[in-house]
């Protein structure tokens, strides 16, 4: 073999279950050549990862990159750069934008903003459209997916059974994938009318478990229906009766995933009451024994998806003095791999579990070609991980230009260090290693999102 573009050399290899020490290939962006380092062909360039873990670059499926008219937020630029900097090599952008990315045009448009301004790879999501004609169109452009509100939202009406139905078995059909948000908007809607929202412990009254709870069992239930056995996901699930329904419905055959958060099995709604609305988000933080249980299950393996839901606002919209107009949400991206790591560390995860929830299930479930596992012939996207190094989280530092966090002041173990994409070095020793961004538009064709 002829020498190639880049050889990682003494790192310890997340593969096939286990660590092991190897030296990886990298050529032409993807891997080559995996083994003991008299086995390696020569290369030009040599990566020291003496001391370190390296994993398939973490695929984040549930990101807000904002932009356009809500970049005053997050740009492409600055979402995507916060996601290489924590390890995330793959994100998939939700279509709640301004403007709403929903239909043929509005994906197009989308893609073409983002094309040559993210440092990773980034696939984008569609509203359902109201014109169900319409959907194979958004498909055949090169959707990731389709997001589905059972609150509000844009396109289709969720609570028209048979036109979601119809829907579902298009999706279902053309090997796509439909993304759930779990609450009952027909709920919220009747407490709303009776409960005005003073103090955001106000939210606990009109958006409990039993919203999410409602919510997961009508979607499953119409799953159940669909003769094209649709692929289902189910995002940021926040409780372990969902993870239950979710677990009956895959024994059942139907074709169903869920994920969680970061923040929804490491906190719980006590983080509200001490950072107020800069930890307010939808679905809300739960109390400690709810948090507490969905980790247990997210560490036994019945969770298939941790994701950020990285939700970026201005500092304006979060500690604004309504209650009512605080934006849910908050940025996660650069310590998603961090905060879960760390929890390896202490002994309550295994690193089976992480490297699954983060890389491997969400290639698989969402058919991403090549990625997600570091094997011969994929794609050169890697993250090198330091075990040993220690930080507390300041948001002030974030690339994101949300610099908040209810995670501020924790001390993580477990940093990354170098992100690689497609077998470019976008971050080393944690710093920008690029003039510009070099990322990958990911289109859906047929079935695979590549």
């Amino acid at each position: 073999m002829s020498a190639v573009d880049l050889k990682i050399a003494g790192g310890r290899v997340y593969r096939r279950g286990k660590l092991t020490r190897m030296d990886i290939a990298v050529d032409d962006g993807m891997i080559v050549k995996l083994g003991r380092e008299a086995a390696m062909p020569r290369s030009d360039a040599v990566l020291n990862a003496d001391g370190c873990i390296i994993l398939p670059g973490v695929i984040d499926v549930h990101v807000h990159l904002r932009d356009e008219n809500l970049s005053y937020k997050e740009t492409f630029e600055t979402g995507t750069l916060s996601a290489a900097l924590g390890g995330v090599t793959t994100v998939l952008d939700m279509p709640n934008n301004d403007p709403p990315t929903i239909g043929k045009s509005a994906l197009k448009n989308r893609m073409r903003k983002a094309e040559g301004r993210i440092y990773v790879n980034a696939g984008f999501y569609s509203f359902i459209p109201d014109d169900l004609r319409e959907i194979e169109d958004t498909i055949g452009l090169g959707a990731s997916g389709f997001k589905l509100f059972l609150t509000d939202g844009y396109g289709l009406n969720p609570w028209n059974e048979s036109m979601l139905l119809e829907a579902m078995e298009i999706i279902g059909s053309r090997a796509s994938i439909l993304c759930v948000h779990c609450e009952d908007g027909r709920i919220i809607r009747e407490r709303s009318s009776k409960t005005s929202i003073r103090s955001l412990k106000d939210y606990e009254k009109i958006r409990g478990k039993d919203v999410e709870l409602s919510a997961v069992s009508y979607i499953v239930s119409l799953a159940a229906r669909a003769k094209s056995k649709p692929s289902v996901h189910l995002c940021h699930i926040t409780c372990s009766e969902s993870i239950e329904i979710v677990s009956e419905a895959k024994a059942r055959g139907l074709n169903v995933s869920c994920e969680v958060t970061p923040h929804h099995i490491l906190l719980d709604r006590s983080y509200m009451e001490r950072f107020g609305g800069l930890a307010f988000t939808l679905p809300l933080l739960r109390d400690s024994i709810d948090s507490s249980k969905l980790f247990d299950y997210t560490a036994a393996g019945f969770v298939d998806i941790i994701a950020s839901d990285h939700a970026p606002h201005s500092l304006d919209e979060k500690i604004c003095m309504d209650p009512a107009e605080i934006k849910p949400g908050f940025p996660c991206l650069e310590i998603i791999l961090p905060t879960i790591f760390t929890e390896v560390v202490n002994g309550r995860i295994s690193i089976d579990v992480v490297a699954k929830t983060l890389c491997e299930n969400p290639a698989k479930i969402f058919r991403i070609d090549r990625r997600g596992y570091i094997e011969e012939g994929f794609y050169a996207d890697l993250v090198i991980l330091d075990p040993k190094r220690e930080f507390t989280v300041d948001p002030e530092l974030f690339a994101s230009k949300a610099k908040y966090s209810p995670f501020y002041g924790r001390k993580l173990k477990g940093k990354p260090v170098t992100t690689i994409v497609g077998g470019i070095i976008v971050i080393e020793d944690g710093e920008l290693a690029v003039s510009k961004p070099s990322g990958r538009i990911l289109r859906r064709i047929e079935g695979v999102l590549a």
